[in-house]
């Protein structure tokens, strides 16, 4: 019997190998092929590299009954969506903490100018 990949093996060949070799992992992973190949590249294109990967391997590890291509694309979806919602996050944090620093600047150099016009 072969030995599993490793996933860091699997995240490799699908990075230097391309789009096609999805299809053998997706096949490898879940014991079945895709019902789907379009649907598959679909949720490739629509949500990225990582998302569909995790979503394969948590797939792998469930017992799935119906096609496991509509887990697959479900769990791909969420995992983007929580993704866009921490960047969204991220980004809004970063944009109150620059507002932070523009506000303080502004007050040190409010109060640079008071402390010249005591001297």
């Amino acid at each position: 019997m072969e030995e599993a990949k490793p996933l860091s093996r699997w995240r490799f060949e699908l990075q230097s190998i391309g789009k096609k070799h999805w299809l053998v992992f997706y096949r490898e992973m879940l014991g079945t092929p895709a019902s789907s190949i379009p649907r598959l590249y679909r949720a490739l294109n629509n949500y990225g590299f990582w998302p569909l990967f995790e979503a394969i391997v948590d797939s792998s590890e469930r017992e799935l009954t119906g096609d496991p291509l509509n887990y697959v694309v479900a769990v791909a979806k969420n995992k983007w969506k929580e993704a866009e919602e921490e960047d969204s996050n991220s980004e809004v944090y970063i944009s109150e903490i620059e507002e932070a620093k523009k506000k303080s600047q502004q007050q040190n150099e409010e109060l640079a100018k008071k402390l010249k016009k005591v001297k």
